[in-house]
């Protein structure tokens, strides 16, 4: 809370302090004096009792965190996302160097947005068309699904994060070149229109067909005739 203790620290230099202890008013006192010697910093800091909303609140810090609510979003995310707990348990065994990777992979597709998750079941009833392809004996690759429908060059901005297959074999970040079987279930990240396309594309065999091996079929039996296909 001194500010020769920071002078110490290098606040010259920094971009951002942390304040993390288990006292607000420690707390609120290393960043007033973090903001006297350099007011541009980013400001993080621990807020232990809710009774001192009013006072964070007036400091204006960057992020305030709270950690009653960060315990209770993590149970509501694994509550709601089952696969995100898999996914932490693998994730944290992983260097730091993969970390990064991953992290870049992220940073790319989703800008400055928040990233959006959602899970995908390969089953008849949320992937119709992708089951009703690999019945066909159509091979249907993680890639194929991360393809933008409306323009087979185009990738969706989405990243595969974690498979879990229905004899409970997982993969990390899998690779697009895996084939998918039904049963699989998927964690992705990216943006919120990228889920749209792609449940778009695991409903529609047309478009699903399309992603897949970059012919446009007609539809229909008339259409068919026309493009000189048999209507079987």
């Amino acid at each position: 809370t001194e500010a020769f203790t920071l002078y110490e620290a290098g606040i010259e230099e920094a971009v951002g302090i942390i304040a993390g202890t288990d006292d607000d008013a420690n707390n609120l006192s290393i960043i007033m004096t973090a903001l006297d010697i350099k007011p541009d910093l980013f400001t993080v800091a621990r807020q232990n009792l809710r009774s001192n909303d009013a006072i964070f609140t007036a400091a204006d810090i960057c992020l305030v965190m709270q950690s009653g609510m960060l315990i209770g979003r993590r149970i509501i995310d694994l509550l709601t996302n089952p696969l995100l707990a898999g996914f932490l348990r693998q994730a944290t065994q992983q260097t730091e160097e993969w970390a990064n990777v991953l992290v870049s992979r992220v940073v790319g597709v989703v800008a400055e947005a928040p990233p959006e998750t959602w899970i995908l079941t390969i089953d008849s009833l949320q992937t119709p068309a992708l089951c009703e392809a690999v019945d066909k004996g159509l091979e249907v690759r993680l890639g194929h699904l991360m393809t933008d429908p409306r323009e087979v060059t185009e990738q969706l901005p989405c990243v595969p994060l974690y498979l879990k297959r229905a004899n409970q074999d997982e993969k990390l970040v899998p690779d697009e070149t895996t084939a998918l079987q039904p049963g699989d279930q998927l964690l992705f990240c990216g943006r919120r229109h990228a889920e749209t396309h792609m449940r778009w594309t695991t409903h529609n065999y047309h478009a699903l067909y399309y992603v897949c091996t970059g012919q446009d079929r007609p539809i229909g039996t008339i259409w068919r005739l026309f493009s000189g296909q048999s209507a079987g």
